[in-house]
């Protein structure tokens, strides 16, 4: 027996309970219609995609007794749209399984085209394959239209998506913390384009969920022209916090007209990654610098869901100036650093230590930033006076004792001294990783044949671990040294 060219298909051809299913009491087939929503679908219309597919299914459920729907789930969707959008991918994940449990919801995860065109009476949903061989069977076939959306009538009204979001992401966090939240990387266009050739690698080993690039709109032109990953995203620095707003208080701290762009950006860097809790939905956010590259991949969390400090070794006098007096009382309590060319931050902390900042009768300023650099003597305000990450590392120890574990981190700082961020390989990047977690490429660096050619020597690479010639290199310098 064919319909439109398609064999029908026959009962013995079905199981029992997608038979009983599709029949209504008396079992007789009711008209069968096969729902097809598709990733790009989702991910292109977001949160209202949602929306419309909760209508969709609420239509469904109302029309029960006399017409079947099967919901053909995309594979993509749960292969990729985690990773795209973590966020959307619990929302409609709550969806989904919260229909699993009605019955006009007919799940189907493996039937094929072929027999989903021979089993149904018609198709609505996204374009893709199976609406094309529903029209080639000349079959209805309606599209789904995202825009279209009935404000005035509630579908499903025990659904509290914000509850279930929240559910879905403590256990998340729970089981694995890592992926809960996002990492932010301020950065010029010229940092960005020294060092992008490295930045597949980072977007495949660096933890976390979204990699932020900071900047400017040519930071955001060439994030989105490149496409190196889709974990990567971009926010307008000016978004966050505008750079005229500090650079106009350190103008009339110093009672100039003219002000070097370097200077303000030192401490304007800083503050968008504190600015950026006050934005945050998420517990926690990292903040990674951009000349930065990791060799392996790594947590920031351990065994028992507690979030990192990594320390490593420098001091610097000014950072702990600046510190108490934001701060009377507190001073530094470790005597190694949290300035580890990254951070694990804990959003109601920064805000706290933003606010507490803001209620100190003995500091000037209207907004945070102001009163931090009114706090700096103006003869030091030009050196690097302030650090986001000793100071949030050193309130955090002290306020909140024990919310963090340390932990001891080995990065190659003056990587760029001795490869070259366009050459180095995997190869490179594996022998480095035995050693350390992370290389950098500053912009300072020098490299001259000679030096490069001490790294890349493989007889000394066949005896010598990375470390030890940085050890033996270090013996012979001044200044800043990587200590294990």
């Amino acid at each position: 027996m064919e319909e439109n060219g398609y064999p029908f298909v026959e009962d013995n051809e079905i199981s029992s309970d997608l038979l009983k299913a599709v029949c209504d009491s008396d079992g007789k087939r009711k008209k069968i219609i096969v729902c097809f929503i598709s990733i790009s679908g989702l991910a292109q219309n977001k949160e209202t995609a949602i929306d419309k597919l909760k209508e969709v299914l609420g239509i469904f459920k109302e029309n029960s007794g006399s017409v079947a729907m099967i919901y053909h789930f995309d594979p993509a969707i749960n292969e990729f749209l985690g990773g795209y959008d973590r966020r959307l991918y619990k929302l409609y994940r709550n969806l989904i399984e919260r229909m699993k449990k009605e019955d006009f919801f007919i799940p189907d995860e493996s039937l094929e085209n072929d027999f989903l065109v021979r089993l149904c009476d018609g198709f609505y949903g996204d374009c893709g394959n199976l609406m094309y061989k529903f029209t080639l069977a000349g079959k209805p076939v309606m599209c789904i239209n995202y825009e279209i959306l009935d404000n005035e009538r509630v579908y499903f009204e025990d659904l509290d998506f914000s509850k279930d979001l929240t559910e879905v992401e403590d256990y998340d966090r729970e089981k694995n913390p890592d992926e809960s939240y996002d990492v932010l990387i301020v950065i010029t266009s010229a940092d960005y384009d020294r060092v992008k050739r490295n930045y597949k690698r980072l977007a495949d080993c660096i933890p976390g969920r979204n990699v932020i690039f900071i900047g400017s709109e040519e930071v955001g032109r060439k994030v989105a022209d490149d496409n190196i990953s889709d974990r990567f995203k971009f926010i307008d620095e000016n978004d966050l916090l505008p750079y005229k707003d500090v650079e106009s208080v350190m103008k009339d701290i110093l009672h100039i007209d003219e002000i070097p762009r370097g200077m303000v950006g030192w401490y304007y860097q800083q503050f968008l990654k504190m600015t950026y809790a006050l934005n945050c939905k998420d517990e926690y956010y990292m903040v990674w610098d951009g000349d930065t590259i990791p060799c392996r991949n790594f947590k920031m969390f351990d065994e028992s869901g507690t979030p990192f400090f990594d320390l490593k070794q420098e001091f610097c006098e000014n950072y702990f100036i600046t510190l108490e007096r934001l701060f009377p009382g507190l001073r530094k309590c470790i005597d190694r650093s949290f300035i580890s060319e990254h951070m694990l931050i804990k959003t109601e902390y920064m805000k706290e230590m933003m606010e507490t900042i803001m209620i100190n009768p003995n500091l000037m300023g209207s907004t945070y930033y102001e009163r931090v650099l009114r706090t700096i003597d103006t003869d030091k305000l030009k050196a690097s006076s302030f650090s986001e990450f000793e100071t949030y590392g050193t309130y955090v120890s002290i306020r909140h004792m024990g919310s963090y574990n340390f932990r001891n981190w080995h990065s190659f700082r003056y990587c760029g001294n001795f490869f070259d961020p366009d050459t180095i390989t995997d190869v490179d990047y594996e022998w480095l990783g035995r050693d350390f977690e992370a290389v950098s490429f500053e912009k300072r660096a020098t490299r001259t044949e000679e030096s490069m050619s001490i790294f890349q020597n493989p007889k000394y690479r066949e005896k010598l671990s990375a470390r030890q010639i940085v050890e033996a290199i270090q013996e012979e310098s001044e200044g800043y040294k990587e200590v294990w």
